[in-house]
């Protein structure tokens, strides 16, 4: 079967398509330029709670390098350190205080927060998140998921209580013995009929007259 001729008639038609496609084809979105990443400071560490200068202080059994802050008492722990610091304090088999009485005893030895701040990571600007370091021990630590935390003065040392009475195994058993919400499957909406777009006649148009314009 011969390819049919196109005629002057199928010749106009697609110019007339062509032209009316031409001016759609600004509304393709354009590729987002990349959200310049802040640099990494260099040289001594900033204090994210006072502005002072941070220092280099060893902690632990395996002598990890901290930064310390000797003005407020703040200490930066890089991404992996608190881990480190804190591997090896599990608490002992014997050990059933309950959850509400460990979280007494350590906001006991925690200051009283006077005002919610997010301060900057010092490490690359970026405001920091906040969270309850095992869900629910009450020591509120500075976050940046990049780099590390950020303990104020007293926390590190509440974390270790926490940890020493048994907290985290605690949090596990009270959300293993609480029922999860009941949820209610969202409906799914009806189909509703709309108009189509001029994207759409014109697309619709085009694929109709390249199979049969020519009839």
């Amino acid at each position: 079967m011969r390819r049919p001729q196109p005629t002057a008639e199928s010749r106009a038609r697609a110019a007339r398509i062509a032209a009316s496609l031409a001016g759609l084809l600004d509304e393709a979105p354009t590729a987002a330029a990349p959200t310049p990443t802040a640099p990494r400071v260099a040289g001594p560490l900033r204090c994210p709670g006072c502005g002072a200068s941070m220092t280099i202080s060893t902690r632990g059994h395996e002598r990890i390098e901290v930064d310390l802050c000797e003005a407020c008492g703040s200490i930066w722990l890089d991404v992996g350190e608190l881990e480190a610091l804190t591997r090896d304090l599990e608490a002992p088999a014997a050990t059933n205080t309950p959850l509400p009485e460990i979280v007494a005893q350590v906001r006991a030895g925690l200051p009283a927060e006077e005002e919610v701040r997010y301060r900057e990571c010092p490490r690359c600007r970026a405001l920091m998140g906040r969270r309850n370091f095992g869900e629910v021990s009450g020591v509120i630590v500075d976050e940046c998921p990049r780099h590390g935390v950020l303990l104020d003065a007293g926390e590190l040392e509440a974390i270790e209580t926490f940890i020493r009475l048994g907290g985290p195994a605690r949090a596990a058993e009270r959300r293993r013995s609480t029922p999860a919400p009941a949820t209610t499957p969202t409906p799914t909406p009806p189909a509703v009929a709309r108009e189509l777009t001029l994207r759409e006649r014109l697309a619709i148009d085009l694929v109709w007259d390249t199979l049969f314009g020519w009839l």
